[in-house]
């Protein structure tokens, strides 16, 4: 386990004050392999592709969107 100043030389300070906020769970959950965007949780490069893809759509509109407000 890390000692709180032990990383602060290679941490930026914005980087370590959000990591010391992150939330230690209390219960200990296992691992678990799934992938949650197919109803069989099964992996399949098709959905990963298209998934990829929307994502990218969406963040490509989020950029437009932003970049219409500001005109």
């Amino acid at each position: 386990m890390l000692e709180e100043g032990s990383a602060r030389g290679s941490i930026r300070p914005t980087e370590q004050a959000a990591i010391m906020v992150i939330p230690i769970p209390i219960h200990l959950v296992p691992d678990a392999i799934c992938w949650m965007h197919t109803k069989n949780e099964k992996y399949i490069v098709k959905i990963s592709y298209r998934r990829a893809l929307e994502m990218d759509t969406q963040e490509e509109s989020q950029t437009n969107y932003e970049e219409d407000e500001d005109e």
